[in-house]
């Protein structure tokens, strides 16, 4: 009876190690949670169709668009977006838009044939001529005249810019319009002789156009700037309707006189070919 017991015995130690049915697979699935076999096969990774790459190229996408405001839509006097420092009107080229009392597009006061304004800048607001601001006065206003080059190459254009500063203690306005400030560009005559020979090449009011009044806000410890560019022809108030002819080479004279003001002179030189 112990020998038949013990063949029964070994029948089933056999039949188990023989990898019967089921018996190879339960063999390998106890080795994989812990067993001390050797794994019999390796799962097979993705096919050579799929990717391995997760993200999209391009690297520091999530970057685009953020920061410290991105490129944004500005215009030529400060980005409306990003780190620019808002809309127009405070720039050299800005303009802060005409007043009630009919300033020229954009700002601009207008001035004779010749002369093209290309706005009113450094703070200044464009005020009704009726307002209850008081008039800007020598005493507490300085008014000073530049030209943006010493020299001029053949066919450049020579600009101008007329700056009010306002020392006093509160707001004043003045009147940029081509009525109350005029522009005259003078061909310098010998040194020698104490500036004889002076003549007038250009004047703003000659021919005049666009606003007669432009008025404009100037706060204290603040500036109101004009710009203006001259197409270097003569100008004469008989011959509007014509270009004038071209000014020569040589040094000019430039004089601004805004009414109630002192007027400002600077020089410049027209050179040759």
């Amino acid at each position: 009876m112990l020998a038949l017991l013990l063949c029964l015995a070994l029948l089933v130690i056999w039949a188990v190690g023989s990898g019967g049915p089921g018996g190879g697979g339960g063999d390998d699935q106890g080795r994989e949670r812990g067993g001390d076999g050797t794994v019999s096969s390796i799962t097979p990774g993705p096919t050579s169709s799929e990717s391995l790459i997760s993200e999209r190229p391009g690297g520091r996408e999530e970057e685009v668009g953020g920061g410290t405001g991105g490129t944004g839509g500005g215009d030529t006097d400060g980005a409306r977006g990003g780190t620019g420092s808002g809309g127009g009107g405070t720039g050299d080229s800005g303009a802060n838009g005409g007043g009630s009392d009919g300033a020229g597009p954009d700002g601009a006061a207008g001035s004779g044939a010749g002369g093209a304004d290309t706005g009113v800048s450094g703070g200044a607001e464009a005020v009704p001529a009726g307002s209850p601001l008081p008039d800007c006065r020598p005493g507490s206003v300085e008014t000073t005249l530049r030209s943006t080059e010493n020299r001029y190459a053949p066919g450049e254009k020579p600009v101008f810019r007329l700056t009010v500063r306002n020392g006093g203690d509160s707001a004043c306005k003045v009147d940029f319009g081509g009525g109350a400030t005029v522009f005259t560009v003078i061909e310098a005559g010998d040194d020698d002789k104490g500036g004889k020979g002076d003549k007038k090449v250009w004047q703003s009011d000659d021919c005049p156009k666009g606003a007669r009044s432009a008025h404009y806000r100037v706060p204290a410890g603040g500036t109101a700037v004009r710009t203006l560019e001259w197409d270097r022809r003569h100008s004469d108030p008989a011959g509007c309707a014509t270009p004038g002819a071209a000014a020569k080479a040589g040094t000019y004279l430039v004089e601004a006189q805004v009414a109630g003001l002192e007027k400002a002179r600077t020089s410049f030189v027209l050179t040759k070919d």
